[in-house]
């Protein structure tokens, strides 16, 4: 409840989105999900994650929170990113239909070892020591695909918002700069749930 109070609080990014996409953003801040469990590919450099992502976009920035399973069905929890900042919105991107250029930043990156399953996962984060179900700020310190945000603190994504879904992009190695930017969308993207 405490989670889901400091997520609403921060609600952005993809309401921003919808300001130059779609009439969903003249209600108020959104929140938009994945389904209960969608297993995918990331990016190119990474294995197939199972995953839940909840975004929360609204006037102030994004909250957005990335829940890591070791199975198909997401019973069984790994560990879990939060993500809070803010979105700049660009132009359309070429060859990507009814995509746009994001500008996201990242202010703040929290982790969370979720059960002793992720143990291994949670080596490669900061200084491996995490107690379970523990939130630590990690904004300062390689996590897993994250880099520190003093290096990093942004991401130059895409993103198509189309019927109710709302898509990013495909990650590249290094999304740091705009070069990395991605040249496709992810393969799942999430789906509108309600105004707040």
């Amino acid at each position: 409840m405490m989670m889901s109070k400091l997520l609403g609080a921060m609600a952005v990014f993809l309401m921003l989105l919808c300001q130059q996409t779609t009439a969903y953003a003249q209600n108020g801040p959104s929140e938009w999900t994945s389904a209960p469990c969608t297993s995918l590919a990331l990016g190119p450099t990474q294995d197939i994650s199972h995953v839940q992502r909840i975004y929360l976009f609204g006037p102030q920035g994004h909250t957005t929170q990335y829940k890591f399973f070791a199975d198909g069905q997401c019973r069984q929890p790994l560990y879990s990113f939060v993500f809070i900042g803010g979105v700049e919105m660009g132009g359309p991107v070429k060859d990507v239909a009814d995509a746009v250029e994001a500008k996201v930043t990242f202010s703040k990156i929290l982790f969370t070892l979720d059960s002793p399953r992720g143990a291994q996962a949670a080596k490669q984060c900061a200084d491996g020591k995490f107690e379970v179900a523990v939130q630590r700020d990690v904004s300062g310190s390689s996590c897993l695909f994250m880099k520190p945000v003093q290096s990093c603190g942004v991401d130059y994504d895409i993103v198509k918002i189309k019927d109710g879904m709302a898509t990013p992009g495909f990650r590249t190695a290094d999304m740091c700069k705009p070069e990395g930017r991605p040249t496709k969308l992810q393969s799942v993207g999430a789906n509108f749930l309600q105004q707040f």
